[in-house]
């Protein structure tokens, strides 16, 4: 709807802007890559920040079907990347990208963010998603979170840890007046203690005599994704 492409069932959307919709088979076939960072009224200088950023410089003068998918998915991006929108909207090709250039181009979108551009990001990617100043997070249609990072983190659930022990009292009397769950192991105890807690807990244990070792396992953002599906 922002872009254009529906219309909304009610009302009406305003932008003030330019709007580019990064989005896949919109790429000219015969244009070369550094005619496609350079649309109209974006500066030599703009085009060749896209170009770095994107990690396509040294292919600049190749045409999309001379280059790898992955490298396609880089290049949808660069009319974004010069500098030219007022709004990105971005289907899934940071997704595509390779770790490095990944980096690159969310530098060069933070320094146009700073600049004013606003981007939109559609990804299945959790290490795309903890860039992001906000989220939603959707199951077909239906909006199931929407917010921060930090209050999506809220659904991550509790730290893990297993102790090894001897299984003496002391270990449990230890940690029983903390908020965790306690299960007993064959060779030791099992602890789960949520946020603020966990460190507590693992500082207590390990300065206890008794205690072999303690590994601590940490929520993952994508338990908080399978919670909220």
């Amino acid at each position: 709807m922002i872009s254009g492409a529906e219309k909304p069932s009610q009302g009406r959307i305003e932008v003030e802007g330019d709007v580019y919709h990064a989005c896949p088979g919109k790429l000219s076939a015969r244009q070369k890559l550094n005619t496609i960072a350079r649309p109209a009224g974006t500066s030599p200088a703009s085009a060749s920040e896209a170009l770095v950023a994107s990690g396509l410089w040294d292919c600049r003068q190749f045409l999309p079907s001379q280059i790898s998918s992955g490298q396609v998915s880089a290049a949808e991006l660069l009319p974004i990347l010069s500098g030219n929108a007022a709004v990105a909207l971005i289907d899934r090709q940071l997704d595509q990208l390779d770790p490095i250039t990944q980096v690159s181009v969310w530098d060069r979108m933070r320094h146009l963010g700073k600049q004013g551009m606003i981007t939109v990001v559609a990804t299945h990617n959790p290490t795309v998603m903890q860039r992001c100043d906000a989220l939603v997070v959707l199951k077909g249609e239906q909006i199931r979170f929407a917010g921060s990072l930090a209050q999506l983190r809220q659904y991550v659930g509790p730290a893990e840890f297993v102790v090894t022990t001897q299984r003496q009292p002391g270990v449990r009397s230890i940690v029983e007046p903390f908020a965790v769950k306690i299960e007993e192991l064959p060779d030791g105890f099992k602890f789960q203690a949520y946020e603020g807690q966990e460190r507590a807990v693992k500082l207590l244990l390990e300065g206890y005599g008794d205690v072999s070792y303690v590994i601590s396992k940490q929520g993952q953002l994508i338990d908080a994704l399978a919670r909220l599906m």
